[in-house]
């Protein structure tokens, strides 16, 4: 399965010397920090999803790489599915997908 990540330049040094992508909060919980495993996100979108926080020519403009990874689809879970499974508050993923968020992957 063909996914994306998007990423800053700042990062992407990290990133090829590695070759690694770092996991990150999976925002599982708006009260508590890395409440669910981290995640790498990935997206089936080629373009990038712009919104609060994404913003194209930030001063840390995660829309202006992208990388494209080759995921074995019986590791893969679109991430609603993911944490709806594992127990989301819903008014919360309501707020999460207000503000961002297609659902792409």
């Amino acid at each position: 399965m063909r996914l994306y990540h998007f990423t800053s330049r700042q990062h992407l040094a990290r990133i090829e010397a590695t070759g690694v992508l770092t996991v990150t909060e999976s925002n599982m919980s708006q009260r508590r920090e890395h409440a669910g495993p981290d995640v790498v996100w990935l997206t089936s979108n080629r373009a990038p999803d712009v919104h609060s926080g994404w913003k194209v020519g930030s001063a840390v403009d995660k829309t202006a790489v992208r990388i494209t990874v080759e995921v074995p689809k019986r590791v893969a879970h679109r991430w609603r599915d993911w944490a709806r499974s594992r127990g989301i508050d819903s008014e919360w993923m309501r707020s999460l997908a207000s503000v961002g968020g297609s659902g792409s992957w």
